[in-house]
């Protein structure tokens, strides 16, 4: 369903691709193939090193100049990235699976990791699908009864991605009570602003994710390796914080009116039977 769902929403980004391609792409490659692209691109001028923890910082560097020294830089060509035009109108894909029950993925449009509105969306995705007392969830798996799972995620891409949502419902129940209850939070969240307890409860949750991901040596590289792969700069690591903690009701408002946009949605549905669509 994830990989549908961006081969409908990108008719043109290379985001419209799987990382590692479409079966009929991974079954024509040839170790050649491989070991062409292994050396091209797994070289030091295209790669982040980050050591964490406790060490002698002249004994790492003198292992890394070991292990990858003579490692030789590569000639690479960036790839062209082809610009999305805005989307006007929502997509729509309808699938019959193998499946014990129904199934809704949502993409809408999504800034890219170093936009402004990214934490301030991030927030929003928070108050619908932040834990169990979110909005949605809540409403959709606890007290509706309607799903057995509710999820959302900002994509943390370089370039514009998606704001997904992805519903599982209960086994008997139709997708189209769930999508209403979807559909109803989401224009609540773009016509109301979130109150302060709730901002509040919000940032504490995104807060306490956020250092958690620090809490130990190998997060604190992956995070650092992630910003510096990203957005050219591991420092930006703090400041997200910073950044989190400073959104305010308005800052969420707009973002869910600037990117919740019924017009820019893709929409894959499931339903149980025999495979087609």
């Amino acid at each position: 369903m994830d990989e549908l769902l961006y081969a409908t929403s990108f008719k043109r980004h290379p985001y419209r691709q799987p990382t590692i391609g479409w079966m009929k792409d991974i079954e024509g490659l040839t170790a050649e193939d491989c070991r062409r692209f292994y050396r091209t691109y797994y070289a030091p001028n295209n790669a982040t090193l980050v050591v964490a923890g406790d060490m002698d910082e002249q004994n790492a560097l003198g292992l890394i100049q070991h292990h990858y020294g003579s490692i030789k830089r590569q000639r690479i060509t960036p790839g062209k990235t082809t610009a999305e035009p805005r989307q006007r109108r929502e997509r729509r894909l309808d699938l019959r699976r193998p499946t014990t029950s129904e199934r809704f993925l949502l993409g809408y449009r999504a800034p890219g990791f170093g936009d402004p509105d990214h934490p301030a969306l991030t927030l929003a995705c928070e108050v619908l699908f932040g834990g169990r007392s979110s909005r949605l969830y809540r409403k959709l798996v606890r007290e509706g009864e309607l799903a057995v799972d509710a999820q959302g995620t900002v994509s943390p891409f370089q370039q514009p991605g998606l704001f997904e949502i992805a519903v599982t419902l209960r086994q008997g129940r139709d997708w189209r009570m769930a999508l209403a209850v979807v559909e109803a939070e989401i224009e609540k969240l773009r016509n109301r602003p979130v109150g302060k307890r709730e901002l509040r409860k919000v940032k504490n949750r995104v807060d306490l994710s956020f250092l958690q991901g620090l809490e130990k040596a190998e997060g604190k590289a992956e995070r650092a390796a992630f910003y510096q792969t990203v957005l050219g700069d591991a420092g930006e690591l703090f400041r997200r914080r910073d950044l989190y903690l400073s959104m305010g009701a308005d800052d969420i408002l707009h973002a869910a009116r600037r990117y919740l946009d019924r017009r820019q949605r893709t929409s894959i549905v499931v339903t149980p039977g025999s495979e087609s669509g």
